[in-house]
């Protein structure tokens, strides 16, 4: 029996949560799914990891069962990742967080998605009062992880009481520039730039 590639993990979580939007109405799949996954690989993810990450939210989110898991040669390690980061109904959210803080290999998808549900650029697209309680929701998820909550917690400091649709676009434009001008300092410093040195002479004004 072949075991789940994580090539076919990502083939059917797009399949499950295919037209499903996220909580700014963007593609499920693209803006969560795959980010998700894109951090646990960065964190140097096992394989059983990336699939789980790929399959995170199918058992909660979508029809697909752990049968349907099974039956497409998901292994038993990436299958129980799944299953650990699956809340169950009526579950309490302590207790489930507190069986995820538990196992390390979890722990670091779970990371990975609190990360993306916190992203800048995601939040800056709802208004305050949701901003609001999904900052403290998620700072309170990473306290019981164990995880460092300052950023989020800082965060809600900046959370206007009220924000016009204008002033929220600007907020969105402001933290879509700043994330621009990161990635293209990230990328500068990359060799696989020719002007790499020239560059960075500029920059630094020699």
């Amino acid at each position: 029996m072949n075991t789940m590639t994580v090539q076919a993990a990502e083939a059917l979580a797009r399949r499950a949560h295919d037209r499903q939007v996220d909580k700014v109405g963007m593609p499920y799949f693209e803006t969560h799914v795959q980010d998700v996954h894109r951090r646990v690989v960065a964190a140097g993810g096992s394989e059983d990891q990336q699939v789980a990450a790929l399959l995170h939210d199918v058992l909660e989110d979508t029809d697909v069962t752990e049968t349907d898991l099974r039956a497409a040669d998901i292994s038993e390690p990436a299958l129980q990742l799944v299953l650990l980061m699956t809340k169950q109904d009526g579950e309490d959210t302590a207790v489930y967080l507190e069986r995820i803080r538990d196992h390390e290999s979890a722990r670091l998808i779970k990371l990975a998605d609190i990360a993306i549900n916190t992203d800048p650029v995601r939040l800056a697209r709802v208004d305050p009062d949701r901003r609001r309680k999904l900052l403290a929701k998620y700072a309170a998820y990473l306290e019981a992880l164990n995880a460092d909550a300052l950023r989020l917690r800082q965060a809600l400091e900046d959370v206007p009481a009220s924000e016009t649709p204008d002033e929220r676009q600007m907020r969105l434009d402001r933290v879509l520039d700043e994330r621009m001008a990161a990635r293209l300092d990230e990328l500068v410093e990359e060799d696989s730039f020719t002007t790499h040195e020239q560059y960075k002479q500029q920059r630094d004004g020699s």
